[in-house]
């Protein structure tokens, strides 16, 4: 999404009601097939977050098959480490997910700030694992497993991680194989290259190893502070394919 498109998404549905059930506020977040908004459940007046599919995208049959996807991997996938999904609806043609409202902000944010201490980023790692076992055995494959997808959701006491965005979830359930293939054609790349297992930047088929190769990039960037392969997307994706991981120890700036 660009800022011109983010702009008038926010111009255009902040302060609507969608459903005549969600009051929209303020924009929390954007992408490149829709926004996040904070939002209000009027009847229960409860604080939710909607997430809108771009009206250009509500146009594609391929976009909201994905997007109805989405929603019901998340209403299937009742876990405290991964975001939870409230309702799921289309409103004057435009599909919407309502999801709980997470106070807090995205391992994204929280590594800007520079290498995670070795305990964080083993908690955070370990988090991520117990929604990771908990989504493949739900016969589940994220596919898209980056910094920006993990939540640090502020709790009393401390903090839980809370993995985002199913949008590029695989069912790899018996039977799903019809349903995929009409959403993701044998060959096409999805996902983030920076993060990619080579399987999955090579377009072949994936499994639960390609979201643990993801999570192995993020405990590597968090304990170093950078990619394990920097560059433009292609040289991401040639890196992971054929360089070496390299030493931690030298990619960090301090010993652990």
């Amino acid at each position: 999404m660009t800022t011109e498109s983010a702009a008038q998404v926010r111009t255009s549905r902040a302060g609507d009601c969608i459903d005549a059930r969600y009051r929209l506020e303020s924009e929390i977040g954007s992408g490149g097939l829709g926004a996040v908004y904070r939002a209000t459940q009027t009847k229960l007046a409860r604080a939710v977050a909607v997430k809108l599919l771009n009206e250009s995208m509500g146009a594609s049959d391929v976009q909201r098959a994905r997007f109805e996807r989405e929603a019901k991997a998340l209403a299937a996938l009742e876990h405290p480490n991964i975001v939870s999904v409230l309702d799921y609806g289309v409103a004057d043609g435009q599909p919407y997910l309502v999801m709980e409202l997470l106070t807090g902000e995205t391992l994204a944010q929280r590594i800007r700030d520079g290498v995670l201490p070795l305990e964080a980023a083993l908690r955070i790692a370990r988090e991520l694992l117990a929604a990771l076992a908990f989504m493949h055995q739900s016969g589940l494959v994220h596919r898209d497993l980056k910094p920006s997808n993990v939540f640090l959701q502020r709790v009393h006491g401390g903090e839980r991680v809370k993995v985002l965005d199913f949008g590029l979830a695989k069912n790899t359930g018996l039977g799903s194989e019809r349903a995929d293939a009409t959403l993701t054609r044998d060959g096409t790349v999805v996902g983030t290259p920076a993060y990619m297992s080579p399987e999955q930047a090579t377009g072949d088929m994936v499994d639960a190893r390609s979201d643990v190769y993801a999570l192995g990039v993020l405990l590597f960037q968090m304990l170093s502070g950078r990619l394990p392969f920097e560059g433009d997307a292609i040289d991401q994706v040639r890196s992971h394919l054929v360089e070496p991981v390299p030493a931690l120890t030298r990619a960090r700036a301090e010993p652990i």
